[in-house]
């Protein structure tokens, strides 16, 4: 029997990821109409937290473990920042199913919404990923982004750093 691997990852590109920023809700709306109101949300791109660092286009990526099994509480988060996103209750609003499209959205105000084609991607692809970030010396300044574009606080100190960065390097 083939072993399966414990995650699987998605490599997207930075189209596919989207802030979201929500309208402010009408104040003639009170009490309990406030709570049934679907609130409206801008889709805005996220290239500024690239460029702001000096990243290039091609390393505008966020990569994304998806856990197994797939119904685990954190069904998947984003690689160094740990921020979870839900996948399963998004993917299943995805339009057209045949396409295969994964979606998601982070928990909390915070907003950022990706949609994706399920292109799965092993973890070689996400190592020659980040290892080519290291020999372009971007890695730091990828990091900064992330963390600017989730509002994270995640730091490249000794122990985080060095423990992410020698996994990778293996």
């Amino acid at each position: 029997m083939v072993k399966r691997a414990k995650n699987i990852y998605l490599l997207m590109d930075r189209s596919d990821v989207k802030e979201l920023k929500s309208h402010p809700i009408d104040e003639n709306i009170k009490g309990l109409m406030r709570f049934l109101t679907i609130p409206e949300y801008d889709y805005l791109d996220t290239d500024k937290y690239f460029e702001k660092n000096g990243i290039p286009i091609e390393f505008r990526k966020i990569v994304v473990i998806l856990h197994r099994p797939f119904t685990s509480n954190k069904e998947a988060e984003e690689l160094f920042t740990g921020i979870p996103f839900d996948v399963s209750g998004y993917t299943r609003f995805v339009k057209d199913r045949s396409k295969q499209m994964f979606s998601g959205r982070t928990y909390g105000s915070r907003g950022i919404m990706f949609t994706t084609k399920a292109n799965l991607v092993d973890f070689d692809s996400i190592r020659i990923f980040y290892l080519s970030l290291l020999e372009n010396n971007l890695f730091e300044k990828y990091i900064n982004s992330v963390n600017n574009l989730f509002k994270a606080d995640y730091s490249l100190d000794e122990v985080k750093g060095n423990i992410k960065v020698k996994i990778l390097e293996l």
